[in-house]
């Protein structure tokens, strides 16, 4: 429940592991409301960067996906190879690709 509007009620963000094709393992959260059904629209929502991350505990609320996801889409965030917090493997793997 946000804190400044006690009357407006979230939806859930799910966090996700994700195997790519070389079997790295990426990080990813899922918002979407909790009576969505499968199968309608999906916003894969890339940061920027490449050095940069998606993270729940310092940037908890992205009111655009909260919208969204109350017009029945589902977003995907997803810590792509390059992004920070990972270790230095992982924050310089885009590096020369």
């Amino acid at each position: 429940m946000a804190r400044s509007l006690p009357e407006i009620a979230l939806h859930p963000v799910t966090e996700r592991e994700f195997s790519i094709s070389d079997g790295t393992v990426v990080h990813g959260m899922i918002t979407r409301a909790a009576d969505t059904p499968p199968g309608g629209p999906l916003l894969v929502d890339v940061h920027g960067g490449p050095h940069n991350a998606w993270a729940p505990h310092s940037d908890p609320v992205h009111l655009y996906h909260q919208e969204l996801a109350s017009l029945g889409w589902t977003i995907l965030t997803l810590n792509v190879r390059a992004s920070d917090g990972y270790g230095e493997a992982f924050y310089t793997a885009a590096v020369g690709a």
